[in-house]
């Protein structure tokens, strides 16, 4: 997975921003993909899951990055509320987990990655990547 995350960063690097939606089922391994992407970045410290916070704020090397987890969220109220409508205009590396609860918001994402969970393997990950 750590290759997968080196390659997808290398790829996003070129852009000014880019918005990625992570789809998978609890357990799927989105937020460990995500913490391996930002590490991808460059970033050193410790990364944390933003399950109950929703939205994690980095800098790295003069980059805003932002870790959103949307699970929680109840209704499309909540998005504006927490001002994720500001947040996706900003010139930032966006990976939101749960992009479902967006439709509100009609984001049209730079990448999109669906993590499988192999049945037989459970450690193992099918992944399908668009963009």
């Amino acid at each position: 997975m750590r290759n997968f995350a080196e390659d997808t960063i290398k790829s996003l690097t070129v852009l000014e921003k880019a918005i990625v939606f992570l789809y998978g089922d609890l357990g799927a391994g989105k937020t460990s993909l995500t913490q391996l992407m930002l590490q991808a970045l460059g970033w050193c410290g410790r990364v944390k899951s933003p399950t109950y916070s929703l939205i994690e704020p980095y800098e790295i090397i003069g980059k805003k990055v932002y870790h959103l987890d949307l699970y929680r969220l109840q209704d499309d109220e909540e998005l504006y509320h927490l001002g994720i409508q500001d947040l996706l205009q900003e010139d930032a590396f966006i990976f939101v987990e749960w992009p479902e609860r967006l439709q509100a918001l009609e984001v049209k994402p730079t990448l999109e990655i669906f993590l499988e969970m192999d049945s037989t393997k459970p450690s193992a990950r099918y992944v399908r990547i668009f963009s």
